[in-house]
């Protein structure tokens, strides 16, 4: 089943007319309507599906043998089997013109007075609304294969007002003020007759579905009828014909395409001009978007098999366009002959133009089974690097066959490659074989991958070089941490497939995002130089292609990254001593990297709840987050020293929850995954608020895409709750869910790590030296100062910390207390020494100026 948001209007439409049908019927029986008239009446009921017969297993009585506990198993085991046999149930399909009987009965038979739920209500008036807009839109454009449907649309309208109107004195009074005055203004109110712009389907404005009706029944009237009944009968409404219900899905399913390419073009425009949207986000969200399409396609081809292709679905748009430009309907097969340059703009709504091209490909281009190679000469037609607005029909025309034919080299090799991450079009294209039909899914997927190109215009590069700038920064970061490494002391943490993952992420980006597979591919074929040279760097023509491949790979390197700092643990050591000598005052300047880490990671997770405000906070927090027992809080404690519980640490933990969920589909990994759409419709709705004080509905978490914000909205008492999300809302918040993460898919944990063990070894020998060893030997262990631990064990953060706590403690000797606030000094000095300047932001430095991403601290 689809998830919510990709339930089309037209699902929506036929779930309405069931619903409508269902109460009527289910109502009628309890307000007294004969049964026997509903069941038997063939005039008024038809009955489309009788129960059949379910072979039932024989249930054996349980063996004499079985005594006890044994025996009172064995029958609630058979009597559990019986019980969850299939039951038999019927479906009745109610007729149009009984609709208003059944109204009336209802009205009529109660003598108190009847109260309809609002619900249906809503339900009516979206049921109308919805067969309004598609009969005036079809009136319009009317031939003999439509005017019987346009006749049944009409009728069937009548026949829905009608019952509204019967219904109406009963319903809520808000509710049936709205149906008289949508009465009144469906007779006053005419559709324009004025020629429609781009948008073919602009004109079919369909209500939004109601929360009540999706999460809940219809009313409780009707399961508590059927639950008196005592069987399982079900109610639909009659359904129009084969091909009027074909027309009506088909207009339905075109319109929701129609809606999600025009937000992807915005989309990309925001990137373009550098919209708080960056490449990942814009990437990922394009390519679900086309998985959506498919999605939504294949929801269409299991009600109508049989008229699934693109030619299928588009011939009657297809007739209809033609007309209204003065030019006749010529037949839908790939051809020689260019498409006339006045019909581009129409033929582009529904994606001719895009389709014949890819079927001329798919049969001509193929010199080898896997190894297409455009005619050089056709790629010398043609300029991509103007402004598309610019460009005459003709222009725009040739230049989508050259982009599309430059590209199908591309996508054939790396679509049958293994291994490799791939976006939906390249998918798409590796499963096309030379006897079968370009699916309308795929028509839809290279229309978005043109309308990329034409978006970025001459920035159409851009991508490509920010994919290589991002990989170039990744390989530094592994190669300068391996190096850094190997000057320390083995980690005993560490197992021998800790000590791969760091290189293999360096080959992995090497390979993908430095290399250039489709020039190695042609190489190894014999292919010569200079007609290489046309393919060289392919990730210059796919600017989708670009991002996925960066978000795959910095994905992966984050969580290999977290999982190397957790390893060694000095990141959280010294976020717990910054926090204690921050809190003192001792670092004027800050450290802003850190501060970044501490609110990517959460103060939750990292402190146990808000900042410490005090230094005796900090050092309880920190030894509760070190998993040291409370023991160490005592007194009289039995035993000298820590009590350490090293699984119960607090440690970093991946904090991009929504780009995990698209790791398995985009992710470095040999089974490529289906989304699971449905779980990010959850995660996205829940960074909507539940609920809020005014209509338009924006994040809260990053209400501001810039801010670091990781709070919740307070429930307001005159809250109202938010619709649903549709398509848009899904791609909307998806992109911006994408964006707010990407900084922390770009955040160095790295180099962070690498900085606080450089803090943590100045640290101990400071602290050593200041401590002395008398101090160290009476009250703790004696290797707390040992270097070759420090970077990996927590004693010594907890030694320093409970130290440095001595500074405020109340009758602790003043020597003691020296030492303490000295040994607070040095450890703020090795902290301001490693991070003045801009040694302390050079991470986050690296994000913001390199990358892009901007902010403002949250003031919270």
């Amino acid at each position: 089943m689809l998830p919510n948001f990709l339930q089309s209007t037209y699902s929506t439409y036929k779930r309405d007319t069931d619903a409508i049908a269902s109460w009527l019927a289910t109502t009628a029986r309890e307000y007294g309507y004969s049964p026997q008239v509903l069941e038997d009446d063939k005039t008024t009921v038809q009955l489309l599906l009788e129960s059949q017969s379910v072979c039932q297993p024989s249930v054996q009585a349980p063996s004499t043998r079985l005594k006890g506990k044994a025996r009172k198993l064995a029958r609630e085991a058979a009597s559990t089997a019986a019980n969850s046999l299939p039951t038999a149930s019927r479906v009745y399909t109610i007729p149009v013109k009984s609709f208003t009987i059944l109204a009336s009965e209802i009205v009529s038979r109660k003598k108190s007075s009847v109260s309809i739920p609002a619900v249906l209500g809503k339900t009516l008036n979206r049921a109308i609304a919805f067969r309004k807009d598609h009969n005036d839109w079809f009136s319009r454009n009317e031939d003999k294969d439509t005017s019987s449907a346009n006749e049944s649309h009409a009728h069937f309208i009548s026949v829905l007002e009608r019952v509204r109107q019967i219904l109406a004195p009963h319903m809520a009074t808000g509710v049936a003020h709205e149906a008289v005055k949508r009465s009144f203004k469906d007779m006053s109110l005419k559709k324009s007759t004025e020629p429609r712009s781009n948008n073919l389907f602009e004109d079919l404005e369909v209500e939004e579905s109601s929360e009540e009706f999706l999460d809940a029944p219809v009313s409780e009237s009707v399961a508590s009828s059927t639950t008196k009944a005592g069987d399982n009968i079900r109610y639909q409404a009659e359904r129009l014909s084969k091909a009027e219900e074909k027309v009506i899905a088909q207009s339905c399913l075109l319109e929701a395409v129609a809606d999600i390419r025009t937000f992807i073009k915005g989309l990309w425009q925001r990137y373009r001009d550098r919209e708080q949207m960056d490449l990942m986000a814009a990437a990922v969200t394009t390519n679900t978007a086309i998985e959506m399409v498919r999605k939504l396609h294949e929801d269409y081809a299991k009600s109508f098999p049989d008229d699934a292709e693109y030619i299928d679905i588009i011939k009657k748009p297809y007739d209809w366009l033609f007309t209204q430009v003065g030019e006749g309907a010529y037949e839908l097969e790939p051809s020689d002959e260019k498409v006339d340059a006045a019909l581009y703009a129409k033929g582009d709504e529904i994606f001719m133009t895009t389709y014949l091209i890819l079927e001329t490909l798919r049969n001509s281009m193929y010199t080898k089974p896997q190894l297409p190679v455009i005619d050089v000469a056709l790629l010398n037609h043609g300029d991509t690097s103007k402004e598309w607005s610019m460009r005459s029909s003709e222009d725009k025309h040739l230049d989508d066959e050259v982009v599309l034919s430059k590209a199908w080299t591309g996508l054939v090799i790396l679509g049958h490659m293994k291994d490799i991450v791939k976006d939906d079009l390249t998918e798409g294209v590796r499963a096309l074989t030379m006897n079968e039909k370009v699916p309308f899914w795929l028509t839809v997927a290279a229309q978005i991958f043109l309308d990329v190109k034409h978006v970025l215009g001459p920035e159409v590069e851009r991508p490509f070089g920010e994919m290589q700038k991002g990989a170039r920064y990744m390989k530094s970061s592994i190669d300068q941490t391996i190096a850094f490494h190997q000057k320390l002391p083995p980690n005993p943490r560490f197992d021998p497939g800790d000590k791969t993952k760091l290189p293999h992420i360096a080959k992995v980006n090497e390979l993908l995002l430095l290399g250039d597979l489709v020039d190695e591919a042609l190489s190894a074929e014999g292919i010569d130089m200079k007609t290489r040279d046309e393919y060289r760097n392919f990730g210059k023509q796919h600017p989708i292609l670009c991002g996925v491949w960066l978000f795959s790979i910095r994905h992966k390197m984050q969580q290999v990254s977290i999982d190397f700092a957790r390893l060694w643990s000095t990141t959280v050591y010294c976020a717990h001593i910054y926090n204690a000598v921050r809190v003192e005052g001792l670092v004027p300047s800050g450290w802003e990297d850190m501060e970044v880490l501490c609110t990517l990671q959460d103060q939750n997770n990292l402190f146990m709840g808000t900042y410490p405000e005090t230094l005796v906070e900090c050092v309880n927090r920190s030894n509760t987050c070190m998993g040291c027992s409370p023991l160490m809080s005592a007194r009289n404690q039995r035993r000298p020293g820590p009590i350490h519980n090293l699984s119960g640490t607090r440690t970093l933990k991946y904090a991009f929850p929504i780009s995990d969920l698209f790791f398995g589909r985009l992710g470095i990994s040999r089974n490529s995954l289906p989304t699971n759409l449905s779980l990010v419709e959850e995660k996205i709705e829940a960074q909507y608020p539940r609920s809020v004080t005014k209509k338009s509905f924006v994040f809260y978490k990053d209400n501001n895409p810039t801010k670091l914000a990781r709070g919740r909205p307070s429930q307001s008492s005159n809250a109202v709750n938010k619709k649903k999300l549709d398509s848009i809302d899904f791609l909307s918040g998806l992109a911006t869910a994408l964006h707010n993460e990407g900084v922390h898919l770009t955040f160095d944990y790295l180099r962070l790590h690498r900085t606080c063990c450089e803090v943590l070894q100045d640290m101990v020998g400071e602290i050593e030296d200041e401590a002395g060893r008398s101090l160290q030997e009476s009250m703790f262990a004696p290797d707390f100062f040992d270097r070759d631990k420090l970077l990996w064990e927590p004693d010594f953060v907890t030694f320093l910390l409970a130290l440095v706590s001595q500074v405020h403690m109340k009758g602790m000797p003043k020597d003691n207390r020296n030492k303490a606030r000295r040994a607070l000094a040095k450890a703020a000095k090795c902290i301001e020494d490693k991070t003045k300047g801009k040694a302390g932001s050079i991470g986050i430095d690296v994000v913001r100026k390199g990358f892009g991403y901007e902010w403002d601290w949250d003031s919270r």
